[in-house]
């Protein structure tokens, strides 16, 4: 299990950002969580117009 922080998740679904030794981190370990804090902070980005979220970001 791998925990991300904010910006780590958001370079990780924009798909830069992220170092490669991150990206295969990732990839290689399958199950990716984040903590509720992370989700706030994700919403205050998007309502503070600093974060644009759409449909095809979320589906991958």
């Amino acid at each position: 299990m791998i925990v991300l922080d904010t910006h780590a998740l958001i370079w990780w679904v924009e798909g830069a950002g992220l170092s490669k030794q991150a990206r295969t981190a990732i990839k290689e370990e399958g199950e990716i969580v984040i903590s509720s804090m992370t989700a706030w902070e994700v919403m205050l980005l998007v309502k503070k117009g600093r974060l644009r979220l759409g449909r095809e970001r979320l589906v991958q």
